[in-house]
């Protein structure tokens, strides 16, 4: 019997294994599998660019690579990922013999999903309640109008659910936080709408297979929340360009939503003048250089939806809260005082930037002041804003994604705040 050389059956190994975790990932991200088959044909029918089949399947289930992969398509190099286009096909035919080798984890969690039907994608949230009743067959479904979410988010929490789980943008997320410690229910997250800070700023995936897998079987962990004087929140408060660029936006809907975004903070930055805002942190005054344009009170490490940053300091369960200060200044040095506050932890100015971390701040001026309340803007200066530590528990990815800005790349809020307590 003639013997195989090792390297032939070091790649037979690595190419059996590429293959069924390639089928694995299929078996997630069905949309994606279709966009394989869809992709790859055309490329063998209609000669299309090499790797069609593969960028569609890889933007379908990782939106944010979207537009680097449609940009590497239109390069016009003859072999792009030629590799992968010709054995596309292959992958996806044994996909089927994996479902059946690999059948993926499932649970029996009572969960309840409340879905805000004006807030949000509702392709996303289709795709996400599909991937839930893959994983679990015991999840119920609400969907509720916007002037009955809230009464839909108690009605499920008075059912008793495991997980009580939300799809939404950043406010609806809020709403069903507060719902969740009132009624000391874990929360679960679908990232649906146009920023989700809060969704970015807990490391939970935009995916929404991926989104949907953490939701209903992720690690539980606690953080804190944030008490706006009579309302609890999860993500931010802001006074300024943000609070004004939230109310113009407000009534915008559809796919198209996205796209009007920068056309409309354009216009609220151009004409916006500045705030007039006395504030105190813990009980001290704090002035500000030049004129204040922004006030952003932070509870979860993100600020600025899709072209945000990440703030390493601003943890979910460190108990503090951390004020973020934007004066008026040109663009360059914005950007760099950006840049230098995501390399540390920002205890001094940062050029047109101030900060400082606090348990009780209080935003006070002479005439009445529109304030944003996780994306919202519900409510007006003076506002009293302090941290309620541990509050919240929420399920966070188990091994999170790297995470840019971001103090440790793989550790979740609630392991900070269990070694802050070993040490004490």
């Amino acid at each position: 019997m003639r013997a195989v050389a090792p390297r032939t059956l070091g790649l037979a190994e690595a190419a059996l294994g590429g293959g069924l975790a390639l089928g694995q990932w299929l078996r997630r991200h069905p949309h994606a599998a279709r966009a394989l088959v869809v992709g790859t044909a055309y490329d063998l029918c209609a000669r299309g660019p090499a790797g069609l089949g593969l960028g569609l399947a890889i933007g379908a289930a990782r939106p944010a690579l979207r537009g680097p992969i449609v940009a590497g398509l239109a390069l016009s190099a003859r072999r792009r990922l030629g590799w992968f286009a010709g054995h596309a096909l292959a992958a996806t035919a044994a996909l089927s013999a994996v479902r059946a080798v690999l059948p993926g984890p499932r649970t029996d969690r009572r969960a309840v999903v409340v879905v805000n039907a004006h807030a949000g994608s509702t392709r996303l949230t289709r795709r996400a309640l599909t991937h839930l009743h893959r994983l679990d067959s015991n999840v119920g479904v609400i969907v509720a109008p916007r002037d009955a979410f809230g009464a839909s988010l108690s009605a499920a929490a008075r059912q008793s659910p495991e997980v009580l789980i939300v799809a939404g943008g950043d406010g609806s997320i809020s709403g069903g936080a507060e719902v969740a410690a009132d009624h000391e229910v874990v929360l679960g997250i679908l990232p649906t709408g146009t920023g989700n800070d809060t969704a970015r700023g807990l490391r939970i995936p935009l995916g929404p297979e991926d989104a949907a897998s953490v939701a209903i079987g992720g690690v539980e962990t606690a953080i804190d929340l944030g008490l706006a004087g009579t309302r609890l929140f999860v993500h931010a408060v802001s006074v300024g360009v943000i609070a004004r660029f939230a109310e113009a936006v407000q009534h915008l809907r559809g796919r198209a939503r996205p796209l009007l975004y920068p056309l409309a903070a354009w216009r609220v930055w151009r004409h916006y003048d500045g705030v007039r805002l006395e504030v105190s942190v813990d009980g001290q005054p704090v002035h500000f250089p030049g004129t204040l344009v922004e006030l952003a009170v932070v509870n979860t490490p993100r600020l600025g939806g899709r072209l945000g940053i990440s703030l390493p300091p601003s943890l979910a369960a460190d108990g503090r809260l951390t004020a973020i200060a934007v004066t008026r200044s040109p663009l360059s040095l914005l950007v760099r005082s950006l840049a230098s506050m995501m390399q540390q932890r920002p205890h001094h100015p940062h050029g047109t930037l101030l900060t400082r971390d606090a348990r009780v701040i209080t935003l006070t001026s002479a005439t009445p002041t529109l304030v944003a309340i996780d994306g919202e803007p519900i409510a007006e200066t003076p506002i009293d804003l302090r941290t309620l530590p541990a509050r919240l528990r929420v399920h966070v990815p188990a091994q999170p994604r790297r995470w840019r800005g971001a103090a440790s790349d793989h550790r979740t809020p609630g392991d900070d705040e269990a070694a802050r307590r070993q040490q004490r």
